[in-house]
């Protein structure tokens, strides 16, 4: 008799051509993991709107969309109606998203209730802290996304952005991998203090990847995010990029010994330069730092630049 396998995908075509008897039991056939195609479809004009429902990934770049003088907000609508249908849709990327349309991705964000992987590109938008909440509404109709990419680079987000970011990714409870580039957006101290309050509260993110670079992040922010971070206890493989903030041997050094603390860190990289230090890195500085870092027990992986 052929049973199911949890933990095995199987071909089930070379399977039967092995055999030259079997019976199959029809409640384990159900159960079967087969192994299928991923389909990923590039969109690159309004007529193609219509064969969106038969595929699982679906892309939109925007600055290619928009160079087509047919594409108009209605053929944006048609493809968020299409989305809310679609049974079989589980990846949304849309990249080079421009001001003027973050409201056509804000429609689109509404049909999106049974996907669970999300990547969006808004870099230079200039969304500012109002636009930052705008996106935090629609993205908490993501229920079900469990990896989500987000580039909110160059987008005068502020303290209060990053605020209405983090709040977002509360609703996002099933989150299991975040990527997010929020480089350059004046956090300072206590916007990065709101956005790790926030992403404590995400206790089911294992993948965890931020861009923090250029955004006045000081000691305050730094040791309060990392105690943020310690928070999510379920963290296993961490990026953290704090280049060109205003931080000195001494933030990393304590950075280090918080890292120390995670329980389940196994792969780690960090990349910081300095920017208010015109003096070599001394050797103790080093030895102290890493000193913290290879404490924590089941790192498997570092990799860190760390210079001037």
């Amino acid at each position: 008799m052929l049973e199911s396998n949890k933990d095995i995908r199987l071909m089930l075509n070379i399977l039967i051509q092995n055999l030259n008897t079997f019976f199959v039991n029809e409640s384990s056939l159900k159960k079967l993991k087969l192994s299928k195609q991923i389909t990923k479809y590039k969109m690159s004009e309004d007529k193609d709107i219509k064969i969106v429902r038969n595929y699982e990934i679906i892309e939109m770049d925007f600055k290619s969309l928009l160079a087509y003088k047919q594409f108009k907000e209605q053929a944006v609508k048609d493809i968020g109606m299409i989305i809310e249908k679609c049974q079989d849709f589980t990846n949304l990327i849309i990249q080079n998203i421009s001001l003027e349309n973050v409201n056509l991705i804000e429609f689109i964000l509404q049909k999106c209730k049974h996907i669970t992987s999300l990547c969006l590109g808004l870099y230079d938008t200039k969304l500012g802290p109002e636009r930052a909440r705008n996106i935090d509404i629609n993205l908490e109709n993501c229920q079900n996304v469990a990896c989500l990419y987000l580039n909110l680079a160059d987008n005068k987000l502020g303290p209060e952005g990053a605020k209405s970011i983090g709040m977002s990714l509360e609703a996002l409870q099933n989150i299991t991998s975040l990527t997010i580039n929020l480089q350059n957006n004046d956090l300072r101290d206590e916007g990065i203090n709101k956005f790790g309050l926030s992403l404590e509260k995400c206790q089911s993110i294992s993948y965890l990847n931020i861009n923090l670079q250029s955004n006045l992040i000081g000691h305050e922010g730094i040791i309060n995010f990392g105690m943020s971070l310690l928070r999510c206890l379920k963290i296993n493989s961490l990026t953290l990029n704090f280049d060109r903030n205003g931080l000195t041997q001494e933030n990393i050094i304590n950075f280090g010994a918080i890292v120390q603390k995670f329980q389940n860190l196994k792969y780690f990289n960090l990349f910081c330069r300095f920017t208010n230090q015109s003096f070599p890195l001394s050797p103790l500085y080093y030895y102290t730092f890493f000193n913290h870092i290879f404490k924590t027990k089941r790192l498997v992986i570092f990799k860190t630049k760390i210079d001037i």
